[in-house]
C-alpha cells in the first residue's frame, strides 16, 4: 500500500527540480532592421506573454521546460508563429522578423534598397494606404507627391505632365500591358488594380530617363514584385474589405512554395448606391497562382498564372443604342522564370510569357457595338554581372509577338444608320534591348550609364534612349542627377484602327532631373526635387472634338492620328517624411507642377494633366500591439476639362479653346483604424475606414461622347459625375 504513494512522490519532486527556463529576444522590422516596440509575444496555450519594449527586447520568464508554439504579433503585420523546445539550463535566445501584411511567415527575405532617389512605398506603407474600400495597390501610388489623380473611380495616374498610358510596368521581370479591371469602349469608365496587395512584396515607381531597363512607356515605369509562398507552414487567409471578398493560401512544396488567391468584388453594388445613374459600374474576379521550386544554391524556377474578369450589366432603362448594357473584359497571364547564378558576381534571368486581354460590349438589343482583342507571346533575357567590384554591368534583350484586333460599330441618329468606325486584324511584333552599367569608385558615388532601344516593327525605325545619372551619398546627404531621353510606339487602334495612321513615328521625351534628401535623427528624411520635360511627335488628332470655328459648332473631324502635339513640363515636389516603426510615421508632401501642350508647334495651352499645386499627408501610429490608427489627407487644385468647352453657371458649352475651364480643386481625407484579436490557433483583424471624411463634394471628368454636344445649342450634356460622398466601411480578415 506504500509504494503508489512514494512514487506519487518521487514524480513530484523530480518534476520539482527541473528549473524554469526563459526565453529573451528582439523584434526587428524586415523593411528596415529597425527594432519594434509594442509587439504581443506569448507561448500558445499558456498564461506567459510579454511586450517588446522601446529597444524591441522581452522576456519570457518562469517557463517548465518543454515544447511550446511561440506567437509573435502586432497589428498590421504579418503573424509569426515557431514551434521550440525550452530547456532548463540557459535562456533561449531569439530574433523574431516583422513583415508587414496580413500574410503569416516563419522568414522573410527582404529586398534591397535602391540606391537612386526614386519614389518607393514599403509594404507596410502599401497596405496602409490601400483602402478598406478597395483593396488596390495603384491608390497607395496616388498619394505620392508629384502624383496626379482626381479621380475616385479610376485608380491611373499622371505623372510629370504625361498620363497613364504613358507609364509602363514591369511585373516579376517582364512587361504587362493589360494590368487594370475596367470595361473599355466607352467614355465614363473606373479601374481597379488586378493584384491584391496581400500579394505584392514590394514597388517603385521610376520616371523618365532614370533607368534603361524598360522602354515600354515615355513617362517611366512602375516596377511590381510579386512574393512567394510560405516555405515551412501551410496558412491560410480570409478577408472581406468594403468591396470585395478574398482567399489566400500558401505553403512549402518540394523545395520551394506556393500561393493562390482568388478575389470576387461587389463594387458594382456600391457604387449604384452612390450615384444611381452612373454609366460605369463594374464588378470584377481575379486568380492568382504562383509556384517557385529552387534546385541547389544556383537555379530557382518560377511559373504563375493570373486570370481576371470584369463585367458590367445595367440597370438603366431606355438605354440608348450606343450605350453599353452588358460589357465585359478578360485578361490572363502565364509567366515562366529561371534564374541561374553560377557565382556570386553573375546572374542570368529568363523569362517566357503570354499576355491576352479580350474586351466585348453589347447595347440594349445584344447587338455587339465594341470589340477588343490583343494577345503578346514574349521571351525576355537579362544578365547582371559585376565584373570588378565597383563596376555592375546589365544588360536585356525582349522579343515579343503581338496580335491584335478591333471593331466599333456606332448609331447615328440624324441618319438613321449603322456604321462601322473601326475594324483591323493586324499582327506586328517588338524587340527590345538595353544595356547599363553603374561604377562606384567610392562607396558614396555611383555612375550610372545606359541605353535602351525599342522597336514596333508595324512602323519604322529603332530608336535609342540614353540615359545618364550620378548619385553620390556624404554623410547624411543623398543626391541625384539624371538626363535621358525616352520613346514609346504608337498604339495599335493609332495605326490601324478608324483614325489609323501607319506612318506615324514613336513619340520622344527628355528628361533633365535632380533629386536631394537629408536623413535626419529619428528615421526622419527630408526630400526634394526638380524636373524638366520636352515631349515631342506624340500621336495626336486634329480638331478630334466639338468645338466652335467663328460661330458655328463643328463636330470631330474624321483626321487621322498625325505626330504633331508637342508638351511641356515643369514641376518641384518637396516631402518631409519619418519612416519608423515605432511611435508616428508617415510624410507631409507638396508638389508644383506645370504642362502645356501645342498642336504643330503653334499657340500653347494647359496639358490636361497641369496640376499646378498638391498637398499629400499621411500618419500612421500603432498605439498598441493590437489597435493602428493611420489617416491620409490630398488636396490638389483642379484640372482642366480635356475639351473645347466654356462654364456657364452649371452647364457647359462648346467653345473656341481647349483646356481652359477647370474641375473644382479636388479634396479628400479618409481615417481608418485596426484591431486585432489573438488566438491560439488563428488572428482575427477588423478594419474601420470613413473615406471623404469632411464629405467633400468632389467632381470627376465623364468625357464628351459623339452624341453629347447638341449641334444646335452647343450644350454639352453628361459631362461631370459626382465622387464619393462621406462613406463609412469596416473590413475583417482571418488568418490561420
Amino acid at each position: 500500500m506504500r509504494r503508489p504513494v512514494l512514487l506519487a512522490v518521487c514524480t513530484v519532486a523530480s518534476t520539482c527540480l527541473l528549473f524554469p527556463g526563459t526565453i529573451k529576444g528582439v523584434v526587428v522590422n524586415a523593411e528596415s532592421g529597425a527594432s519594434m516596440a509594442k509587439v504581443s509575444i506569448y507561448l500558445a496555450g499558456t498564461s506567459h506573454q510579454a511586450s517588446s519594449d522601446q529597444t524591441g527586447a522581452f522576456v519570457l520568464a518562469e517557463i517548465p521546460p518543454g515544447e511550446y508554439a511561440l506567437v509573435a504579433t502586432a497589428v498590421g503585420f504579418g503573424l509569426v508563429k515557431q514551434k521550440l523546445v525550452v530547456p532548463d539550463s540557459d535562456p533561449l535566445e531569439l530574433q523574431i522578423i516583422l513583415t508587414p501584411g496580413t500574410e503569416i511567415r516563419n522568414e522573410i527575405t527582404v529586398s534591397a534598397q535602391s540606391m537612386s532617389s526614386r519614389p518607393e512605398l514599403s509594404q507596410s506603407e502599401i497596405h496602409e494606404l490601400k483602402s478598406v474600400l478597395l483593396d488596390d495597390v495603384f491608390r497607395a501610388v496616388q498619394q505620392l507627391p508629384g502624383v496626379v489623380a482626381h479621380d475616385d473611380f479610376d485608380s491611373g495616374f499622371a505623372l510629370q505632365g504625361s498620363g497613364f498610358d504613358r507609364v509602363g510596368m514591369l511585373f516579376d521581370g517582364i512587361p504587362v500591358y493589360s494590368f487594370l479591371h475596367t470595361i473599355e469602349g466607352q467614355k465614363d469608365t473606373g479601374s481597379a488594380s488586378v493584384l491584391s496587395a496581400e500579394l505584392l512584396q514590394g514597388l517603385d515607381l521610376v520616371p523618365a530617363g532614370m533607368s534603361a531597363e524598360s522602354g515600354a512607356g515615355s513617362a517611366g515605369f512602375l516596377r511590381l514584385r510579386s512574393r512567394a509562398g510560405n516555405e515551412t507552414r501551410w496558412r491560410n487567409l480570409l478577408s472581406v474589405s468594403g468591396s470585395a471578398v478574398m482567399g489566400l493560401s500558401e505553403g512549402p512544396l518540394g523545395n520551394g512554395s506556393w500561393i493562390v488567391s482568388a478575389r470576387k468584388s461587389y463594387i458594382d453594388w456600391i457604387v449604384k448606391r452612390i450615384e444611381p445613374d452612373a454609366d460605369l459600374n463594374f464588378g470584377f474576379y481575379d486568380v492568382f497562382a504562383k509556384l517557385v521550386q529552387r534546385k541547389g544554391e544556383k537555379d530557382s524556377f518560377g511559373l504563375s498564372f493570373f486570370h481576371g474578369n470584369t463585367g458590367e450589366d445595367s440597370v438603366l432603362e431606355n438605354l440608348g443604342f450606343n450605350t453599353v448594357d452588358r460589357g465585359r473584359f478578360r485578361s490572363d497571364l502565364g509567366h515562366f522564370s529561371w534564374d541561374h547564378t553560377p557565382t556570386d558576381r553573375l546572374n542570368l534571368s529568363t523569362h517566357l510569357y503570354w499576355q491576352d486581354a479580350e474586351s466585348l460590349n453589347k447595347n440594349r438589343d445584344g447587338r455587339v457595338i465594341w470589340s477588343n482583342d490583343q494577345q503578346i507571346a514574349g521571351a525576355r533575357a537579362f544578365v547582371d554581372w559585376k565584373t570588378l567590384p565597383s563596376l555592375l554591368v546589365s544588360a536585356g534583350l525582349t522579343v515579343e509577338a503581338w496580335s491584335g484586333s478591333n471593331f466599333e460599330d456606332y448609331y447615328d441618329y440624324r441618319s438613321k444608320n449603322w456604321s462601322t468606325l473601326s475594324k483591323f486584324d493586324e499582327g506586328t511584333s517588338r524587340q527590345e534591348l538595353f544595356v547599363q552599367t553603374t561604377y562606384s569608385p567610392r562607396k558614396a558615388v555611383a555612375l550610372t550609364a545606359g541605353c535602351n532601344w525599342s522597336r514596333l516593327a508595324a512602323i519604322s525605325g529603332f530608336p535609342a534612349s540614353p540615359f545618364l545619372s550620378v548619385d553620390i551619398a556624404p554623410g547624411r546627404h543623398r543626391a541625384n542627377l539624371s538626363y535621358g531621353e525616352t520613346h514609346q510606339a504608337p498604339f495599335l487602334v493609332q495605326l490601324f484602327g478608324q483614325y489609323g495612321n501607319r506612318a506615324l513615328k514613336p513619340e520622344r521625351a527628355r528628361v533633365l532631373q535632380a533629386v536631394w534628401a537629408y536623413s535626419f535623427e529619428h528615421a526622419i528624411e527630408v526630400r526634394a526635387s526638380a524636373y524638366r520635360k520636352a515631349r515631342e511627335d506624340v500621336p495626336w488628332r486634329p480638331e478630334g472634338q466639338w468645338r466652335l470655328v467663328g460661330n458655328i459648332i463643328t463636330p470631330p473631324s474624321s483626321q487621322p492620328f498625325q505626330n504633331v502635339l508637342s508638351d511641356r513640363s515643369k514641376g518641384a515636389e518637396l516631402q518631409i517624411r519619418r519612416k519608423a516603426v515605432n511611435g508616428l510615421a508617415g510624410w507631409i508632401g507638396y508638389g508644383w507642377g506645370q504642362s502645356l501642350w501645342s498642336e504643330r508647334q503653334s499657340e500653347w495651352f494647359p496639358g490636361s494633366y497641369d496640376q499646378r499645386h498638391g498637398v499629400s499627408l499621411f500618419a500612421q501610429y500603432r498605439w498598441t500591439s493590437q489597435f493602428d490608427l493611420s489617416g491620409k489627407w490630398r488636396y490638389a487644385t483642379g484640372l482642366p476639362i480635356p475639351a473645347y468647352v466654356s462654364a456657364r453657371g452649371n452647364d457647359y458649352y462648346v467653345a473656341a479653346f481647349r483646356n481652359l475651364v477647370r474641375l473644382p480643386d479636388y479634396s479628400r481625407m479618409d481615417v481608418r483604424a485596426a484591431k486585432s484579436f489573438n488566438r491560439d490557433r488563428y488572428r482575427l483583424t477588423l478594419f474601420v475606414e470613413v473615406v471623404n471624411l469632411l464629405n467633400r463634394d468632389n467632381v470627376r471628368f465623364a468625357g464628351v461622347g459623339r452624341d453629347d454636344a447638341n449641334p444646335t445649342t452647343g450644350r454639352i450634356r453628361d459631362l461631370d459625375h459626382t465622387q464619393f460622398p462621406i462613406l463609412p466601411t469596416a473590413g475583417l480578415a482571418v488568418e490561420f
